[in-house]
């Protein structure tokens, strides 16, 4: 069709199916006629300020869909992906415990929470330009990325503590000085409120797009065709967290400083990865989506001229409505079943994002990078599939909304069957020598014949009670015996093979040797775990896709960015936010041993796998029940909802009817 004299091919296919008429060109400061005003037309694109005609080519739901994809791709990398990835490691890092972590994840949702209202209401109102507030949204979306890396150019270069001749390890009879704090770690604890300030900001800036992005998509297609078009949308805030976790997994394998000359291995328990560049990259990616999204149009349907007068639009922000739209939403039985049940799925779905890697690198004895790599891997065709699958499903079959949460409600009870076999497939824990594994004492008594030890301490032995270790200094090794030891000191070492490797340890069996890495998991579950995990996350995002056309379907035309947001709003309060902060809580109940830090904060060292195992499981088993009542009470409220299914109604004219 023409569109101001030029050919739009591009939105020929994906138009509503009243879009077919031929408009004529209608210049914005023309004196227009009672005839002119009942012709139609399209804004060109362009900044607010100007038309910039040439860049109409485009101007379709194609282009449209490729931009917005790019910019759940950056949100999904960024806060999905890289923040889950790095979260284990800056918990090391800055002496962190799980349950600040998860209130750092939670923040992003805090920060959306705060703006989800109004953005929801005034970007979704007739003439407000959605594309711009999703630009805007990047733009501190950005900001945010950038604030998450300030802690690591804050603080100096990561060291462990030192003994007199330098070495980043204690040895028996090195005579650790008093001085056991070096590199500036003191209160670095406090560094969290930096973290939770960029997650502030993340959620802030992903609101727009979040809200605004789906009903963009959704007023400006016919119903069949917008279901494939926002399943590929959603999926890629699947893919980008997916490819988030593949590369923060791969710069986990990288220094924290970029240097090689740390004495660490990425198997070391005290190895810090760079958390931090993902970040920057993401910054630099949202500042380049943000200026192109700036420049698409308020609408790609083609609407009266009249609309576009000052008076109108005017008139279009008004607030006069929205308690009337709340308080119909909020007595929508089918909107607040599928958004309960939606709840209950990312409180779950949130607080494994964020320690699904940490249970993978304890469990099965894997470094951080190649758990967070593992989980990417599962996430990359299992969410993004299952998201994809659940829009191909919707318009294949053409389902109407009963149908689209009874699909979701079937995909839930299906997921309860993975999710119990995955977390049973634990591991038993790494013997750690002095914490669930003692010595015999036949062992110790060949090479250090004393007395037993009268210490009260379970980690001072009679082979290493003369090598006077700091019993704070936890650095721990695998010796030549399979055994993990808290430390080389504490192993009874006393000499130096190479960086890694330290010799003469008279707590090792044969006086052996030991490295500074975890000794290898014989369990044999890691396989069958990934085979088992990639079901139950092809299964739960299958009614990912579902639930936003089942909420579209579900309330008045002119209520649905509203809807969005309030749902999102809902999704925060009772699944996202807390979901971290208590998985994390979870998480700290299984920890074995502590490492204190020098400002008296604490991280864990050793958790009990079997314990993380089933609480973990007892959790998501309990809210993925819980998603499947709702979703049933959705079903008997769909059925007897008065809001019609306009499943097959072009978008244009349901438009024109809501006016």
């Amino acid at each position: 069709m023409a569109v101001r004299g030029e050919a739009n091919y591009g939105f020929e296919q994906d138009a509503p199916a009243s879009s077919n008429i031929q408009l004529k060109h209608v210049d914005k400061a023309e004196n227009l006629t009672p005839e002119s005003n009942r012709q139609k037309r399209i804004d060109d694109c362009g900044p607010a300020c100007c038309s910039i005609k040439f860049l109409n080519r485009f101007r379709n739901p194609k282009w449209v869909l490729v931009f917005l994809s790019w910019a759940a791709f950056i949100q999904g990398f960024c806060i999905n992906g890289l923040v889950n990835v790095v979260i284990t490691t800056v918990e090391k890092r800055f002496s962190l415990q799980s349950t600040q972590t998860g209130i750092i994840a939670s923040s992003y949702d805090i920060g959306s929470l705060i703006v989800m209202i109004p953005v929801a209401y005034l970007g979704g109102k007739l003439g407000a330009n959605k594309p711009r507030w999703i630009a805007c949204g990047l733009l501190i979306l950005g900001l945010g990325s950038f604030v998450y890396t300030l802690p690591h150019f804050s603080t100096s270069s990561y060291t462990t503590r030192r003994d007199d001749d330098g070495e980043s390890v204690e040895l028996c009879g090195s005579n650790p000085t008093d001085e056991k704090c070096v590199g500036g770690t003191t209160g670095l604890s406090l560094y969290r409120f930096v973290f939770i300030l960029g997650q502030l900001l993340h959620g802030a800036g992903a609101a727009p797009l979040i809200t605004l992005g789906t009903t963009y998509l959704d007023e400006n297609l016919d119903k069949a065709t917008s279901a494939l078009y926002i399943a590929i949308f959603q999926t890629w805030f699947v893919v980008g967290p997916a490819l988030g976790y593949v590369v923060g997994g791969q710069l986990l394998s990288v220094h924290t400083d970029l240097t090689d000359s740390s004495g660490l291995t990425p198997h070391s328990s005290q190895w810090v990865g760079a958390w931090w560049p993902g970040f920057l990259v993401s910054c630099v990616m949202a500042i380049i989506c943000s200026s192109i999204l700036f420049f698409f149009p308020e609408s790609l349907v083609e609407k009266d001229a009249e609309e576009l007068s000052p008076t109108k639009s005017s008139k279009k922000f008004s607030l006069d409505k929205l308690p009337k739209y709340l308080v119909d939403l909020m007595s929508n039985a089918t909107f607040l079943c599928v958004s309960i049940g939606q709840s209950m799925d990312s409180f779950a779905i949130t607080g494994l994002s964020a320690f699904l890697p940490k249970f993978m690198e304890h469990q099965y004895s894997l470094s951080g990078g190649v758990a967070a790599q593992l989980v990417g891997l599962m996430a990359i065709p299992g969410g993004g599939g299952g998201t994809f699958l659940g829009g191909f499903i919707i318009k294949k079959l053409r389902l109407n909304r009963t149908k689209i949460i009874l699909m979701c409600t079937l995909s839930q009870v299906a997921a309860l069957v993975p999710i119990a076999i995955t977390f049973v497939l634990y591991c038993d824990n790494l013997p750690y020598v002095g914490i669930n594994h003692s010595k015999p004492e036949e062992i110790t008594k060949s090479y250090f014949p004393v007395p037993p030890v009268s210490s009260s301490s379970r980690l001072i032995s009679s082979c290493n009670i003369d090598c006077k270790c700091d019993e704070d200094n936890l650095d721990p090794v695998c010796g030549s015996d399979k055994l993990m030891y808290l430390s080389p000191c504490m192993a009874g070492c006393s000499a130096f093979s190479s960086n890694y490797n330290m010799t003469d340890c008279a707590c090792v069996e044969g006086a052996g040797s030991v490295s500074r890495a975890k000794c290898e998991n014989e369990c044999g579950n890691l396989i069958p775990y990934i085979i088992v995990q990639f079901v139950g996350i092809l299964l739960t995002f299958l009614a990912s896709m579902p639930g936003v056309v089942a909420t579209l379907r579900a309330v008045e035309h002119e209520q649905r960015s509203l809807a969005l947001g309030l749902q999102s709003i809902i999704s925060r309060l009772i699944g996202t936010i807390p979901g971290p902060v208590i998985f994390g809580y979870i998480v700290d109940q299984a920890c074995l041993l502590w490492k204190p830090s020098c400002d008296g904060s604490r991280s864990c060292l050793v958790y009990n796998n079997k314990q993380m195992a089933y609480t973990l499981l007892g959790t998501c088993f309990g809210v993925k029940i819980l998603s499947v009542l709702f979703y049933t009470l959705g079903i008997f409220a769909s059925k007897r909802s008065k809001i019609k299914d306009e499943i097959d109604k072009p978008a244009s004219v349901k438009k024109s009817t809501s006016k």
